[in-house]
């Protein structure tokens, strides 16, 4: 799908791809609030891919570290959402992602969720 000038089939990873063609359909049948949550979980989700790549592919040591506190706080509560949090949190502890993405990664979290954060979503 191409977009302005963004082509999804630029997106390396198939589901990711998938993902985030859900979200510009939903964008763009003005589903904004529907599509800031896909894009998030689709963020996080591209980012735990990125994650086990660099693990299981290059043996890097950060990256499998994220993973495994992670899975363990995973298994610990299932329910808590938190790890969405570690995640962003690690790769940046961790220097895989700059801060830049990092607190673009943040603020499109607190768009996620405008009346935990304070904030008003805006389009």
């Amino acid at each position: 799908m191409i977009v302005g000038t963004f082509d999804t089939n630029a997106i390396v990873s198939p589901s990711i791809q998938e993902y985030f063609e859900e979200v510009l359909a939903n964008y763009m049948d003005g589903h904004n609030r529907s599509a800031i949550v896909l894009l998030y979980s689709t963020v996080v989700t591209d980012l735990m891919q990125k994650l086990k790549d660099l693990s299981d592919n290059f043996n890097d040591s950060s990256a499998a570290s994220i993973l495994t506190d992670v899975a363990t706080k995973k298994a610990y509560n299932p329910t808590d959402p938190s790890w969405e949090n570690d995640v962003i949190k690690g790769v940046l502890k961790k220097s895989i992602v700059s801060t830049e993405v990092a607190l673009k990664v943040e603020q499109l979290q607190q768009q996620r969720h405008p009346l935990n954060s304070g904030q008003n979503v805006r389009f």
